[in-house]
């Protein structure tokens, strides 16, 4: 992002299905697409009842006070506000798993009424990512990880070419060639 490019939407395995990046994520406008375990359910956390309570908690605890609440365009009172406001006002205040758990919430709901059209977009994405990281884990050999000395250095050598040219594709698939010393190695 910091090189502007901006991703609609982000795919992940359910290994980081953690509110961190549940919030992060939803914050920033991205839809985050993470598979959901066969019995998920809804965070009593992330319902707008409950993070209108968690609101008025911080408020009166001080961890929102009257200066922040300025700064943000906010009144004290969560009724007041709009839904994202109250969410950022958590976040700045790190209430993240009841914001990270309203996103969770609002991803799993898309998720119970459009399956197949919710997986028709994950899983293909998804395959691509780790079939990717598959050949990569067997080229470099990190599966078992166990490596030392000369040969852990020339890994992780590797390893950071290999992420300094998935980042210069990413660029310029995304027409961003300002910052690209040279554009050879990539054609």
């Amino acid at each position: 992002m910091v090189h502007g490019i901006w991703p609609k939407e982000a795919v992940f395995d359910n290994g980081y299905a953690s509110h961190y990046n549940y919030e992060l994520m939803g914050l920033m406008g991205i839809k985050l697409l993470i598979g959901f375990r066969r019995r998920a359910k809804p965070s009593w956390r992330g319902k707008p009842k409950t993070l209108n309570l968690r609101y008025r908690k911080m408020v009166k605890a001080g961890k929102l006070g009257a200066e922040k609440l300025k700064a943000l365009g906010m009144q004290a009172d969560p009724d007041r506000n709009s839904l994202e406001g109250v969410l950022c006002a958590l976040a700045i205040a790190g209430q993240h798993e009841y914001v990270g758990a309203y996103y969770r919430n609002q991803s799993l709901a898309e998720f119970c009424l459009d399956r197949m059209g919710w997986l028709g977009r994950y899983v293909p994405l998804r395959s691509v990512v780790e079939g990717c990281h598959g050949h990569q884990k067997d080229w470099l050999d990190l599966d078992n990880f166990k490596a030392k000395g000369l040969r852990r250095a020339r890994l992780h050598v590797a390893l950071c070419m290999l992420s300094e040219v998935a980042v210069a594709y990413t660029k310029v698939q995304n027409g961003i060639v300002k910052a690209l010393t040279s554009q050879a190695f990539i054609r």
